[in-house]
């Protein structure tokens, strides 16, 4: 039996972690389980097998639909309150759902409180007012009730530091971690699906992925579309899209531009590309899909937003090509001089922490706050 017991709250579901902010919560969670008992709490569960690192699993139920994002029920309360037992922190993952309970709960069961921020919710609104009225006041009072804040980047520590009148000291930072993607050749499945849409082995493949649900993702790909106009006739380079989408159908975008739908294995993907790009101009702390390509040693080609967050000289050395997106862009031509000299997977190494290194150090800053 572990020493501590986590309630950790979560209003997705853990067991598909397959965005960006699940991604990350699996990860590192699974590997601090080999520290303490970690308790769940969550609002979805599709596949309970793939939490068996988890001490108990508790599904709370909220309200239907999209009020459950919003509204946590009164009945939900009461049962994350009856459920968390002897637990000696809670830590809360999000702004949305039943991680509004967490201030709540730590204050009735009078233990401390943790909120671990992907990123700060309030940058994705810009100058909208309705969702700057959505977001500001339940971030603001996550933030502010927290004991301690552990920050997902030193940008966002910063920010929210600055924006929510935080003392810094308030805040650790703890990057996410890279994982170990040993690339054995290119997918035969893969490989498959793309000679089905015509793509053949002479093509340069170029990939990036993510929710096309999420709009950061989606004005990305529209930015794809504008500068990779005559990329496969020209430069023999075809970009390859892959993510959930509720409005596309697999097929081609354009005439160098094909979307491939969801991907269940990602790193046969990246295995079968040549290099990866990533374009996102908006969104909120580390953009996951970044950390995969580095996991996999593939030539880089991304925005300033897109590598925000990680350290500089993490990427120094590594075969990365940034860009401020414009109409003088050409990506074709940017990718056939990134893989002139660099190709395929394992042509960099990123200099950041494993997922194992990271869940050592949560556990000496979980310490050191408690001790």
């Amino acid at each position: 039996m572990n020493n501590l017991t986590i309630a950790l709250i979560d209003d997705t579901d853990l067991s598909k972690p397959g965005k960006g902010q699940q991604t990350r919560t699996f990860e590192l969670y699974s590997r601090i389980s080999k520290y303490f008992d970690i308790k769940l709490f969550l609002q979805k569960l599709s596949n309970p097998s793939m939490l068996s690192w988890a001490s108990e699993i508790n599904v709370i139920k909220s309200l239907p639909g999209k009020l459950s994002t919003w509204i946590g029920n009164i009945d939900s309360l009461q049962k994350i309150i009856s459920k968390i037992g002897e637990a000696d922190i809670i830590i809360a993952e999000h702004i949305y759902g039943i991680n509004r309970w967490a201030p709540i709960a730590s204050k009735i069961k009078n233990i401390p409180y943790i909120y671990d921020s992907h990123g700060n919710e309030i940058e994705v609104c810009e100058s909208d007012i309705k969702c700057l009225a959505s977001i500001l006041p339940f971030e603001r009072y996550m933030y502010k009730n927290a004991d301690l804040i552990f920050a997902i980047s030193e940008e966002v520590s910063n920010n929210a530091s600055k924006f929510y009148g935080i003392k810094k000291e308030k805040f650790e930072v703890l990057l996410p971690g890279i994982r170990k993607i040993n690339c054995k050749g290119k997918s035969q499945d893969i490989i498959n699906k793309l000679k089905l849409w015509g793509v053949n082995n002479n093509n340069v493949i170029a990939i990036t992925h993510g929710s096309l649900n999420y709009k950061p993702n989606l004005d990305s790909l529209k930015t794809l579309l504008s500068l990779s106009k005559g990329a496969k006739k020209t430069y023999n380079v075809v970009f390859v899209v892959a993510g959930k989408s509720n409005i596309m159908k697999p097929g081609w975008l354009s005439d160098s531009v094909l979307y491939i739908g969801f991907v269940n294995n990602i790193d046969e993907l990246l295995c079968s590309a040549d290099v990866a790009l990533s374009l996102n101009v908006s969104g909120t702390g580390i953009h996951m899909k970044v950390l995969d390509y580095l996991s996999a040693g593939l030539p880089l080609i991304a925005t300033p937003k897109s590598i925000a967050g990680i350290p500089k000289n993490s990427l120094k050395g590594y075969p990365l090509i940034v860009i401020e997106p414009n109409n003088f862009i050409n990506l074709g031509e940017l990718v056939i001089k990134l893989t002139s000299k660099f190709n395929g997977p394992q042509s960099g190494k990123a200099i950041l922490p494993t997922w194992d290194e990271q869940a050592e150090l949560f556990v000496r800053k979980l310490n050191s706050f408690l001790f």
